[in-house]
């Protein structure tokens, strides 16, 4: 029986909670709630019961004395005793339990289904009071009328689901269904006829119910995802900041400059850049700007994986050809990534200034842009797959090497830079960058990002509907002519 009990109460506790911690979190606070609607509700049940013995017992005192000294001859209004001493018992009795659910509620920790059980005790007993004593013959009784009072005020007092507001009524309609059978007056169809509208007295105290848990449920989601949404924004904002540390600081000295634009769809993203430079090669860069598939958390989870795997690689191989790095790169992709549907573009390269070369491999990436000082532009294009698309022994990094004298750019970008998406509602694409690049004028204070981020953001439409990265990698010397040079490259001559 209490099984079953508790089964029937669990019905329909949260019908619009899916989440389990949005569920464990309403489930702890209805308890607390049901703990102090119940010290109440008890507490004015027991009042009731103490009070109204106390009427009982002053009534019967009131009678005795007018019988015996005011007006002997008088009858007595309480001309039944035995009746009276029933009702007397049956409502001490009844206010006995009521007192006792209220003392061990309030000093000790009562769990969450001994306490709905609690709630459904006081409702029962005092139903069934009602019910018992409507049929014996004198005593003072509501009936269902009481019944109905006692339940609907515990239905506003308690924060029961409507399943659990019916629960305590069975028992009391299923007494009262037996006594008016047995006892009831009338003849046995009229009795058949008023069973069913016993059960109308569950009615109001069921709506309320009703009304009042999709009330309570729908503001504790809208508490908890408000409080859920600004944890998440906090965390986000931290974790960006995490995120961001990842990347390399622009390069100011040395034979070498770089300088990027990291603008992600959301907090975070998968878009990054990973440079390496050591003090024992001075005249050595290497620069990967890699793109993984998909966008937020998940993606930059995956960048942090891969940052750990590069770091790994270039602690045991400073001079690691980029050729090289593209294959153990596609390695721990194809292992690591593949099988959860994540994979990755990557473009790495490596500057020697002593050879005057920019060796890459690119696998999947958008063209890069090596930007000459006569004003020529060469493109970089992608050398092999997708990394993760295939297993080592299909996967050929087919490295390239091309001509980066002083004052040459390498310009890299991710997708998210074509893939803007115009005022007119047709994307960027290769072709209208190159245009952009063609009218963008590299500023010598700052490079060719800022100016290029700002004629992105006039081009696109709304913020960003993709991680957008930018990267600059330039060769200390002489900056373009204003004149011829930086002509002839505005004209969009190629290598």
């Amino acid at each position: 029986m209490k099984n079953l009990l508790h089964k029937l109460a669990s019905i329909g506790a949260a019908p619009t909670i899916a989440a389990p911690e949005l569920a464990s979190e309403f489930h702890g606070q209805t308890l607390a709630l049901l703990r102090r609607r119940f010290l109440w509700f008890s507490g004015l049940l027991s009042l009731f019961g103490l009070t109204s013995i106390a009427v009982a017992l002053i009534s019967w005192a009131f009678d005795i004395g007018i019988k015996r000294f005011v007006a002997p001859g008088m009858p007595v209004m309480l001309d039944k005793p035995m009746n009276f001493v029933l009702s007397l018992g049956v409502v001490g009795a009844a206010t006995a339990i009521y007192c006792l659910c209220f003392w061990r509620v309030r000093r000790r920790e009562i769990s969450g289904d001994k306490l709905l059980r609690y709630t459904f005790l006081l409702v029962v007993v005092d139903g069934l009071i009602h019910v018992a004593t409507y049929f014996v013959p004198g005593a003072p009784s509501m009936g269902l009328w009481g019944v109905l009072i006692v339940h609907l005020t515990a239905c506003l007092f308690l924060p029961w689901t409507p399943v659990q507001a019916v629960i305590p009524l069975i028992p009391v309609l299923a007494l009262w269904a037996a006594l008016r059978m047995a006892v009831g007056d009338g003849e046995l169809v009229w009795r058949l006829v008023w069973l069913p509208l016993g059960v109308l007295v569950g009615v109001p105290g069921v709506l309320v119910c009703a009304l009042r848990h999709m009330q309570r449920v729908q503001t504790f989601e809208n508490a908890f995802l408000m409080r859920r949404y600004r944890d998440v924004r906090r965390e986000l904002v931290d974790a960006r900041r995490i995120h961001e540390s990842l990347f390399p600081r622009p390069i100011s000295d040395g034979p070498f400059r770089l300088s990027y634009k990291y603008e992600p769809m959301q907090q975070i993203g998968g878009d990054f850049l990973f440079v390496h430079a050591t003090p024992d090669h001075p005249h050595l860069l290497s620069v990967l700007v890699i793109d993984v598939t998909g966008h937020g958390i998940i993606a930059a989870l995956t960048v942090n994986r891969v940052w750990g795997e590069l770091t790994r690689i270039y602690a045991e191989r400073p001079d690691i050809a980029p050729g090289e790095v593209l294959r153990l790169l596609n390695r721990y992709a194809h292992l690591t990534l593949a099988p959860h549907a994540i994979y990755m573009t990557a473009l790495c390269a490596r500057i020697d200034a002593r050879a005057g070369a920019l060796e890459y491999a690119s696998g999947g990436h958008p063209p890069a842009f090596v930007l000459r000082t006569d004003g020529s532009r060469e493109e970089l294009h992608a050398t092999s797959l997708v990394l993760g698309a295939c297993g080592e022994p299909d996967f050929d990094a087919a490295q390239a090497r091309v001509a980066f004298n002083p004052g040459d750019r390498l310009l890299a970008y991710t997708d998210g830079v074509i893939e803007a998406l115009g005022l007119q509602g047709r994307l960027l694409g290769l072709k209208g960058f190159r245009s952009m690049l063609d009218k963008t004028p590299v500023d010598p204070e700052v490079g060719l990002c800022p100016p290029l981020v700002k004629a992105l953001t006039g081009f696109r439409l709304g913020p960003a509907a993709d991680d957008t990265l930018l990267v600059e990698v330039w060769r200390e010397g002489e900056d373009p002519a204003p004149g011829g040079a930086r002509a002839a490259w505005s004209s969009g001559a190629t290598a």
